[in-house]
């Protein structure tokens, strides 16, 4: 049986170990065009790990817009405020999740973990043949 198995008690800090290790620039998740200690690199490993990313080809593409539809997506998920910062086609896909980020931080661990985007492992219909 594994740890996420309905049923199975587990008391493992998950929040605290994921801070722990994003403190230290730990690989979470691998992207292409993302590198260690970068801008956004720890919001990007936060979210990435909850299937914010979905399969965008181990891209993160944190220097470019976020589209419309992204950051609608993204917001809907987390359930978290929209920036007044936020300008379509303006605000990059790493300041969105870098205020995302800040938000999350504030969340008990329990209520980080329930962060979930659509392309998580637990909601992501399997591929077609």
């Amino acid at each position: 049986r594994r740890a996420s198995d309905p049923g199975v008690e587990n008391d493992w800090p998950f929040g605290e170990i994921q801070a722990e290790l994003l403190a230290q620039n730990a690989v979470l998740i691998y992207f292409k065009d993302l590198k260690r200690g970068a801008p956004h690199y720890a919001a990007a490993q936060f979210f990435a790990v909850r299937g914010f990313f979905g399969r965008e080809g181990w891209t993160a593409r944190l220097g470019d817009p976020v589209s419309e539809t992204v950051a609608k997506q993204w917001l809907q998920w987390s359930g978290l405020d929209a920036p007044k910062s936020y300008k379509p086609g303006k605000t990059t896909r790493g300041e969105l999740l870098e205020v995302l980020y800040a938000q999350a931080q504030r969340l008990g661990d329990e209520e980080a973990n329930q962060l979930r985007g659509k392309s998580s492992r637990a909601e992501r219909a399997p591929r077609s043949q």
